[in-house]
Order: C-alpha cells, then sequence, then structure tokens
C-alpha cells in the first residue's frame, strides 16, 4: 500500500512538468508563452533557453536591407516554430516575434495558412495595409498582433487591395509588433 501511494504521488509532482513541456506555445498580445512580453523589453538568452524548454534557442545573424540584425530561432527537433528579431540599434532589446509554424496560434485561434476571410471572422475590426516592399499584412489598431498575408494576384506590384481581393490570401507569418498607425 505504501509503495502505491508513493507511485501515485512521484506521478503527481511528475504530470504537470510532462503536460507543460509537451503543450505547445500560443502567441498572446503581452506573452508567448510563459515568456511575458513588453515593446523594447531587454532580452536574456539564457531566460529564453529556460522559459521555452524542450524548444532549442539558437542566436543567429540575419541580413535584411539595412544593417545586418541579431535574432533568436526557436525550434524543436529541427523544425522552426518562431523567431525573435532584436533591434537593429541594440541587439539586446526586442523589436519583434515571427511565428513561422502552422502549430502555433494566437489568442484569437489564427495560425499560418488560414486565409483572410477567416481571420475576418475570428477579429471582425481587421483592416489591411502593404508596405513599400509590397508585403501585405492584416492588422487591427492597438493590437500587438498582425498578419503577413500572401496569394494570388494579377497584375503589377500594388499597394491598395480592398478585403475582396486578398479574402482567400493565406497567412504566412503572425508577428508580434508594435505598429506605428
Amino acid at each position: 500500500m505504501k509503495t502505491h501511494i508513493l507511485l501515485i504521488f512521484i506521478l503527481s509532482l511528475l504530470n504537470p512538468i510532462t503536460s507543460s513541456a509537451n503543450s505547445e506555445i500560443k502567441l498572446y498580445e503581452n506573452k508567448i508563452g510563459e515568456m511575458q512580453l513588453s515593446h523594447s523589453m531587454k532580452l536574456s538568452f539564457l531566460t529564453m533557453l529556460e522559459t521555452f524548454k524542450p524548444y532549442s534557442v539558437i542566436k543567429k545573424s540575419g541580413q535584411q536591407d539595412g544593417p545586418d540584425f541579431i535574432y533568436y530561432e526557436i525550434t524543436k527537433n529541427n523544425v522552426e516554430y518562431f523567431w525573435i528579431k532584436t533591434q537593429d540599434e541594440n541587439e539586446r532589446l526586442l523589436d519583434r516575434i515571427n511565428i513561422t509554424n502552422e502549430s502555433i496560434t494566437d489568442q484569437y485561434n489564427v495560425s499560418i495558412g488560414d486565409t483572410f476571410k477567416q481571420i475576418k471572422k475570428l477579429r471582425p475590426n481587421v483592416k489591411i495595409t502593404t508596405d513599400y516592399h509590397y508585403h501585405t499584412y492584416a492588422y487591427v489598431s492597438g493590437s500587438n498582433i498582425m498578419y503577413e498575408i500572401s496569394g494570388d494576384f494579377e497584375g503589377p506590384d500594388r499597394q491598395n487591395f480592398t478585403e475582396k481581393e486578398v479574402e482567400n490570401w493565406t497567412v504566412n507569418n503572425i508577428i508580434w509588433l508594435k505598429l506605428n498607425e
């Protein structure tokens, strides 16, 4: 009997660890998984390693039109789930987070592969914008979460799509970022 009670006690201690380690990460307006987020917050590699277990965190250097930048790639079993980009001017401060894997949803239940029409049902106040590199984004004013969308379009690049034109476009990235509207 004592062995049985001891075994139940040990299993109850292990159960929260196991379920937590196997659960997928979710993006919220102010956190990703268990990591609290704030704009321009200081990043710690060691804290990310601990927070995102059992995922791996790899510090990398990326290239863009401007200066090279530092980012942290979060993977599991050699599959990328998301990356955390630092500010160009200060590699210790958070700039943005890019979700790249369809298994991660945001707090609105949007995931990679969802259509603009699905986003509109989940977030009725969604708007669209296209930047000077011709990337199109769906966003809600005041939200930290936006969606890069793409799809078929016949014609020259442009920046003024209608909702009807993009309704079947799909989410390529979910991005946590401070919007400057």
